[in-house]
């Protein structure tokens, strides 16, 4: 007996592999990705993951502060090439550049969202590598109300540090990690994560930073 799918079915069928192509498959990736960087480290390495706020670091000494997760990051890049590849279709609408006001709409959201999905996952807007009486801090101008960078603003500053002490507080949602003297504070990570899990973190960074 031949199985056949009725015109509605198969067109359910192709919009359910297309979900899956399109969201499962990026998300099996990143886990894979994820779980490789990590599952190699040392127990005592491992205690500092907490403070990765799901970016993928080659490094996983790093440490970075986010105000959103991965997802949000996710999404707010993909509204926002959407966005520019309105306003972009739109101005030349306007201009009277028709009939390729759509393509152009369409290629600036494109190369827009290649660059804002990547830096979501890969590129902190406060990064920081902690070590002893050292920290070399990696920061960048981020588009207003989001954590994604904006191209060209990248600058890393080295630390040299003194009697600074590790203050762990809580701000919008998330845990804070600041070094604070008497004559500045610096934020040096930031975790949603569960209050143990970040003492246990916060821990490590003493550890590393000043060393017994």
């Amino acid at each position: 007996m031949k199985f056949e799918l009725d015109e509605n079915q198969r067109g359910a069928f192709h919009f359910l592999l297309l979900g899956v192509l399109v969201v499962g498959l990026p998300a099996l990736i990143i886990h894979l990705v994820d779980e490789s960087q990590t599952a190699v480290v040392t127990t005592d390495i491992h205690r500092l993951q907490v403070f990765r706020n799901g970016y993928l670091l080659s490094d996983p000494g790093l440490v970075a502060s986010a105000s959103s997760t991965r997802g949000e990051r996710l999404v707010a890049g993909v509204l926002l090439g959407l966005a520019i590849g309105t306003v972009v279709a739109a101005l030349c609408w306007l201009l009277r550049l028709r009939p390729g006001h759509w393509m152009a709409g369409r290629w600036s959201g494109g190369i827009a969202m290649a660059y804002f999905i990547p830096v979501a996952l890969l590129l902190p807007v406060n990064m920081c590598a902690p070590s002893r009486g050292l920290l070399v801090r990696t920061g960048s101008r981020s588009i207003p109300r989001t954590d994604l960078p904006l191209p060209f603003t990248s600058h890393t500053d080295t630390i040299l540090l003194g009697p600074e002490q590790l203050a762990l507080s809580r701000g919008n949602g998330a845990w804070q990690v600041r070094l604070r003297s008497d004559d500045r504070e610096i934020l040096i990570a930031s975790s949603y994560a569960d209050s143990a899990l970040v003492a246990a973190g916060v821990d490590q960074l003493r550890r590393i930073i000043n060393p017994e």
